[in-house]
C-alpha cells in the first residue's frame, strides 16, 4: 500500500489547484474555492478540458476544528468562461505592494470606523443588532 502519491502524481492532481492558494495565503473556508478556482483556471488555459470532461475533483475544507467539509464536484462543459471571467491573473498582477506602516494605517481606520454609532435618524427596531463597539471583543 502506497502511503504518499508519487511526485509525478501530486503535480498533475494537486498542483493546478495551489495557484491562487499560494499567492493569497490562508483564506481559511475561502480556501477551498480559491483552490477550485485556480482548477478551473488552469483547465482552461491549458486547453485540458477534454483529458479532464467527466472527472470529479475532490474538495475537502479540515473546518478548524469544528467540522469538515468534504465534497466532489463533475467537471462539465466548457470552463473557460469562468477562468475568463475571474481573470484573477491578471488581477493578481495589479496589486500593489505597500509598506506594513500604510498597511497597519488602513487597518486601523477600518478598526476605527467599526466603532461608529448609527445616526440617530435611523429609527431602528427592536429586532436591529448593530455592533456598535469592538472594545468588549478584545
Amino acid at each position: 500500500m502506497y502511503l504518499f502519491l508519487n511526485v509525478a502524481s501530486y503535480k498533475g492532481k494537486v498542483v493546478p489547484s495551489l495557484r491562487l492558494p499560494m499567492e493569497l495565503g490562508n483564506s481559511y473556508c475561502a480556501s477551498l474555492y480559491t483552490g477550485l478556482q485556480s482548477l478551473v483556471s488552469h483547465i482552461a488555459k491549458n486547453k485540458v478540458d477534454t483529458h479532464h470532461q467527466g472527472k470529479r475533483a475532490l474538495l475537502f475544507s479540515y473546518g478548524s476544528g469544528l467540522a469538515a467539509t468534504l465534497f466532489s464536484a463533475r467537471i462539465q462543459g466548457d470552463l473557460s468562461n469562468i477562468a475568463t471571467t475571474s481573470a484573477f491573473e491578471d488581477r493578481l498582477k495589479k496589486r500593489v505592494e505597500v509598506a506594513p506602516k500604510l498597511f497597519e494605517a488602513t487597518l486601523q481606520r477600518r478598526e476605527e470606523a467599526r466603532n461608529i454609532l448609527p445616526p440617530k435618524s435611523l429609527h431602528l427596531t427592536n429586532s436591529f443588532v448593530y455592533l456598535y463597539s469592538t472594545d468588549t471583543l478584545r
